[in-house]
Parts: structure tokens; sequence; C-alpha cells
């Protein structure tokens, strides 16, 4: 069971059990934080959330309530966003918020990022070797070795879009004040397909778009640089 959580105005997660425990004993979660499953009728405490009783010392078993069948959808508590519903997103206040939440973790911040560089490169590399291409001769390579790159190509897709995934959840959880495990850096390859197609179409658009004076592949690149975070933290496919 994956339970979000209401923080500073947005809707965090989901977190497993394991995740919602950390929290709690790291104090940044409480009973009295509003949690949402699907399921659930509203948004309720963690306290009174039949399956969050042991995550608290002090809580005891209450009974959850289950909605009908057919019933509506809660409305969510003023400031909160809940998961699927449309929301104006303020890209320079988003982007002023991480920039923050790198002066107040940086160590954290930079391992993650080297970590989603650097696994890519470590794991396709050794292919890149067995070529065995020499980028100063005159003649062109083998069609053997054409299909090596191709497939070194097509793997540092796949590692680098999963690892960037997880890169995503990492700061997401550091920009909500989460405790942003580093094993989180493998949480985007269970959507890597979607990842794997954004970044093909923002490529596309970005590279279009610079073609045509530059000044619109600026404005692509700027309205899709966080298209990757809300297919983590929303869990939707690509555009």
């Amino acid at each position: 069971m994956r339970y979000y959580v209401a923080r500073d105005g947005d809707a965090s997660g989901p977190f497993d059990h394991d995740t919602l425990s950390a929290m709690a004993a790291a104090g940044s979660l409480t009973p009295q934080s509003m949690v949402w499953i699907a399921g659930m009728a509203d948004w309720t405490p963690a306290g009174e959330v039949a399956d969050l009783a042991g995550v608290f010392a002090e809580s005891a078993a209450i009974e959850r309530h289950v909605p009908s069948e057919g019933s509506a959808v809660p409305p969510i508590p003023t400031g909160i966003v809940a998961p699927g519903i449309a929301a104006r997103l303020p890209v320079f206040e988003t982007l002023g918020a991480g920039l923050r939440t790198l002066a107040k973790r940086p160590l954290k911040a930079f391992l993650a990022v080297t970590l989603a560089i650097v696994l890519p490169m470590l794991i396709t590399s050794p292919l890149w070797f067995t070529l065995d291409i020499d980028l100063t001769a005159t003649t062109p390579p083998t069609q053997a070795q054409w299909l090596g790159i191709a497939l070194v190509a097509l793997l540092y897709w796949v590692f680098g879009s999963a690892f960037f995934g997880g890169l995503c959840l990492i700061m997401i959880d550091l920009a909500r004040g989460g405790p942003a495990p580093i094993s989180l850096i493998f949480g985007g390859f269970p959507r890597v397909i979607s990842l794997m197609l954004f970044m093909l179409l923002n490529g596309i658009a970005v590279v279009a778009g610079m073609v045509l004076l530059v000044v619109p592949g600026v404005f692509l690149g700027v309205c899709l640089m966080l298209g990757p975070y809300i297919v983590m933290d929303g869990g939707l496919s690509a555009p």
C-alpha cells in the first residue's frame, strides 16, 4: 500500500510503509499528517488509518472507512493538490524551490546527480570498448561496428532515462523535506518506457525549435524541463 502525504500545500508520494516509517522517525510525518490512497473517501490523519497503525508507537488501530462503490471523488482540502487533479504548475517558483533545496542538502543532491550520470556510463562502457573503434581512422566503421554503436546508444537511452527518473524522485523528496534515500535512484525503472518516450519527444521538440531561429528551442526546453518530474511524481504517461 502506497500513500500520498499532504505537505506544504501539495500531495507528495506515493510512499510505501518503510518510507513512511522513516519519515515518522525523522519527524516529517506525524499522526496529524493528512494522507490519502485510492479507495479512501477523503484525506485522513495518518494516526486514524488502520494500515499505518504500526508507523506510530502511540497510535491505535481504528476501523478504516471504505467508500461504497460509485461514491464521488472527495473534495480536496484547501491548498492540497491531489493525484490526478489538474493544477497550475508555477515553473519559476518551482525552480526557485529546487535551488533552495540544493542549498540545504547539497551533498545528497550532488551524489544523486553523479549517480544519474555515472551509472549509465558504467553499464554501457564495457560494450563500447569491445567495439574497438579508432576515431582517428580514415575508414568508416564496419556494419558490425555500426550495429554495436546503435546497441550502445539504445542501452544508454534506456538506462539514462531510468536513472534520470530516479534522480527526479530524489530531488522531489528533497524539495518536500523527505528522507530522500539514495536507493530511489532505481525508482525510474518501473516507468522507463514513459521516460524514454518523453526524452525522445523532448529532444525532437527542442531540436526542431533550435532549427527555427533558436528562440523557440529555448522556449520549448524551458517548458518541457519539468516533464520527467511530473511523470515520476504523478505516474503519468509520456505526452
